[in-house]
């Protein structure tokens, strides 16, 4: 009875840790949304998004990202309300206050997850990238990130523009975006001031120059509206098991396959993406999506040597559901665009350059 009794006291006191962890993040969130409040209300028709720090910003994005994963009990619904830590992420629903992917994860995690009952961890579409861990961040050199410095040559410093970057302990190089540095908004349909064969290193230039809305996510746009771009890339296990295919002028494009299968249920789930990708399929007058295909590919040809090439505007023109080819995957959408006319010819764009492939190497080699 003694162990016992000591058993239940040690699942009781882990069950407390857990809980502590979700009120933790919502004081964390709440405090940063009264300071941005006071900010704006200080500042008035002058406040911006980007005046939000750097410190508070990332704490906001590593809140999303550890609650996404959170471990909830087998009813999740007593903790959910007592933390309340619903309302505190469906305050950060606001683009008036936050930035394009705070408003992108906090919208995926509050609407098309708890809202629905779905509290399954599992990590975010909208995710950015190089999220670090808190371990990582307590080991990380220097507080701050750093511009390309004026050691670069004009090149390196060019597609680096707007950018900040810092040297990882474990040797990677952790980038995000300078928020003092004008952006384009990306949810505009067409070109949106972009010209076919611009090339970017990284995929945090898309959402700075406005190509694309997410700085990892493949698919970004309206649901009601459908997808303002597209990031096509050879890595995805569809392409490589020859489901996927890409002519150039046809893209067969696959969406997001949701949860992990449970007790054999392998159907496909119309999630958030997919949902955005069906919009551009029947909603009338259908609206031009961006592709930009990412390098490299083992295919090569259609793809760049490295790096993001936007390749024009594409129709989304059919969807279907794809049957998985294992017993343990789901079935998955699969979207078929077609390249409009009257734009470049893909064998015309040459990019990147000689000049802009050793400048991204030499990033990569920094």
């Amino acid at each position: 009875m003694e162990g016992h009794s000591r058993e239940s006291a040690l699942s009781i006191k882990a069950e407390d840790c857990y809980k502590y962890c979700l009120y933790a993040h919502r004081a964390r969130i709440n405090n940063i949304h009264k300071r941005l409040r006071a900010l704006q209300s200080s500042e008035g028709a002058a406040f911006r998004p980007s005046h939000i720090s750097v410190e508070d910003n990332e704490s906001l994005l590593l809140s999303l990202n550890n609650l996404a994963v959170f471990r909830w009990p087998a009813d999740p619904m007593p903790w959910y309300n007592q933390t309340k830590i619903g309302t505190v992420v469906k305050n950060l629903i606001n683009l008036a206050l936050y930035s394009p992917d705070i408003v992108d994860m906090a919208t995926e995690l509050f609407k098309d997850r708890w809202e629905k009952g779905d509290f399954a961890p599992r990590h975010l579409e909208a995710d950015p990238e190089h999220i670090m861990d808190e371990n990582e961040r307590s080991i990380s050199e220097g507080k701050f990130f750093r511009p390309v410095g004026p050691e670069w040559n004009d090149m390196v410093r060019y597609i680096a523009r707007g950018l900040l970057r810092r040297r990882h302990p474990r040797g990677m190089t952790v980038w995000r975006l300078d928020h003092q540095f004008p952006r384009r908004s990306p949810k505009v349909y067409g070109h949106n001031g972009l010209t076919v064969g611009d090339w970017w290193p990284y995929q945090l230039c898309l959402l700075r120059d406005g190509a694309h809305g997410s700085s990892q996510g493949g698919i970004s746009g309206d649901k009601d509206l459908g997808a303002y771009s597209i990031v096509v890339s050879c890595d995805n296990p569809a392409y490589r098991n020859g489901q996927d295919h890409d002519t150039g002028e046809v893209l067969f494009y696959s969406g997001t396959s949701g949860p992990a299968v449970v007790d054999g249920d392998t159907s496909a789930v119309l999630t958030n993406a997919n949902a955005i990708m069906k919009a551009s399929v029947y909603t009338q007058p259908q609206r031009p999506v961006r592709v930009i295909r990412k390098g490299p590919s083992p295919k090569g040809g259609l793809y760049p040597c490295s790096g993001f090439r936007y390749d024009g505007l594409y129709l989304v023109t059919e969807m279907k559901i794809v049957e998985a080819d294992e017993d343990d995957k789901r079935d998955f959408y699969q979207f078929k665009l077609v390249r409009m006319p009257g734009q470049p010819s893909l064998q015309s764009i040459d990019r990147p350059t000689n000049e802009e492939y050793a400048a991204h190497l030499e990033l990569q080699n920094w």
